[in-house]
């Protein structure tokens, strides 16, 4: 900072590597998609909060351990430059030597030049922390996301294929539905929102049996709601 960075971000304690790398993906992807850096260090928060049980040398960690793992809290942002920026590239590639104003109008994904066409400006689905570990927690219920082949599978349909960037390796579903999230919220395609025809396309795909759906059909009218406000 003393150098004149305008933007650190440091950790106050010591965190596990695997947090640390799961932190740096959601952080890095939001701030590539788009948000700003308050945004992106939220995200990053969120994606170590909502990660599952892993196993190490064979030995899986208890829901009772995962929930005792602070390391979700130790990012912190030290900040000194005026406004909401961050370094963004100038077209061409570029490295810019300028301080740029990060902005959720930044353009999405390029689409296959079959799916091409004027886009108004995107609306982000911003949820408080309560909702999303809601919806992260029901997302990871539904059967695309036990696996990460199952889930990039899933996103060959056509409303889905121009956004199969957002599809990362997760090593649990919660991580993927994580991911997911803050990458889907504040796309669209052919002028509606990503997140939503997400979820709508989960809903049509799960049996009747498992319960998901009325749930899934109660977050689309949310999320419809929201964009609608």
């Amino acid at each position: 900072m003393r150098a004149g960075i305008p933007a650190a971000i440091g950790m106050q304690f010591r965190v596990k590597d695997a947090n640390a790398i799961l932190f740096s993906r959601a952080f890095y992807h939001a701030l590539a998609n788009g948000h700003s850096i308050e945004a992106a260090l939220t995200e990053g928060r969120i994606a170590v909060a909502l990660r599952g049980p892993r196993t190490v040398d064979g030995v899986t960690e208890t829901d009772e351990q995962v929930k005792c793992d602070r390391d979700w809290g130790t990012p912190v942002l030290y900040w000194r430059a005026e406004g909401n920026s961050v370094l963004i590239p100038k077209s061409g590639g570029e490295s810019s030597s300028a301080i740029a104003t990060a902005s959720p109008s930044l353009p999405p994904p390029p689409e296959a030049e079959t799916t091409r066409e004027a886009k108004p400006k995107r609306k982000d689905v911003l949820l408080s922390g309560t909702e999303r570990v809601e919806l992260v927690n029901i997302l990871a219920k539904c059967k695309p996301f036990r696996g990460n082949d199952a889930l990039r599978s899933f996103f060959e349909i056509d409303q889905l294929a121009p956004f199969t960037d957002g599809v990362e390796e997760a090593s649990t579903s919660k991580e993927r539905a994580a991911f997911l999230y803050g990458y889907l919220r504040n796309q669209s395609f052919k002028s509606k929102n990503a997140l939503l025809i997400f979820i709508e396309a989960l809903r049509d795909g799960e049996p009747e049996s498992t319960g998901l759906r009325e749930e899934l059909q109660g977050w689309a009218d949310k999320i419809t709601t929201h964009l609608n406000s």
